[in-house]
């Protein structure tokens, strides 16, 4: 896609360089549904100490179960993580399931991402550049609600740790399990259907608002410091 230039989700500490999407109930699918796609760059793997960087974290182990969500999770080896957890009987990460790519993220190149969490038609899926990397099936359960855990991005949502290396451009969380055959090829309007939130990340203001160019008042990100 043509005009990436992307949010650095980890800088240097004089700039800001970190995003959290404040808790809204529009994050939380009411249909058991929600895909969630973005390009991003990464530009180291991590090594040793890093562990297992978070790209987005709308999760945290903290207060029990309650804010046990989703995360995308970047592999030392390379392969993205898509991590959910599901309002089950199971307690703790016994109520997660997560899905691997088959193929590692390229390297400092931009590469589109996208995850699909469809509970009614029990499928995960994940698709590289629009196509199927991965797919596994679950059970037909909801993704469990967490009114108050925001949604992290380039960290751990428990806790300023697992911080990636890298940049994301064009967010966007839609309402609804999409199927994807190609990666697009320009921004997303906003006015596609059931989108959720569509950052750009096209302005940072005064205050260090992420403008979301095609409606910065309904779930606005704020950078919260540097790396």
């Amino acid at each position: 896609m043509p005009g990436l230039n992307g949010f650095m989700l980890v800088t240097p500490a004089s700039v800001p360089g970190r995003g959290v999407i404040t808790f809204e109930e529009p994050l939380t699918p009411t249909n058991d549904q929600i895909t969630v796609d973005a390009y991003i760059y990464v530009n180291n793997l991590p090594e040793g100490h890093q562990g297992t960087p978070r790209i987005l974290s709308k999760y945290s182990h903290f207060e029990g179960d309650r804010h046990r969500g989703w995360e995308w999770i970047l592999t030392p080896t390379g392969h993205i993580q898509f991590r959910v957890n599901q309002a089950s009987q199971a307690k703790g990460m016994g109520g997660d399931v997560t899905l691997d790519s088959s193929s590692r993220l390229p390297i400092r190149e931009w590469v589109h991402v996208a995850t699909v969490y469809d509970a009614p038609n029990g499928e995960l899926r994940l698709y590289i550049d629009g196509k199927v990397s991965a797919t596994r099936r679950i059970a037909n359960l909801p993704m469990r609600p967490t009114p108050g855990q925001d949604l992290y991005l380039g960290r751990y949502g428990g806790q300023d740790s697992h911080q990636f290396d890298g940049m994301i451009d064009e967010l966007r969380i839609t309402g609804e399990a999409l199927t994807f055959s190609t990666k697009p090829s320009h921004p997303y309007t906003g006015h596609e259907p059931n989108t959720i939130g569509l950052y750009h990340f096209d302005q940072v203001g005064p205050t260090f608002v992420v403008t979301n160019s095609s409606d910065p008042v309904r779930l606005p990100l704020q950078v919260v410091g540097g790396g």
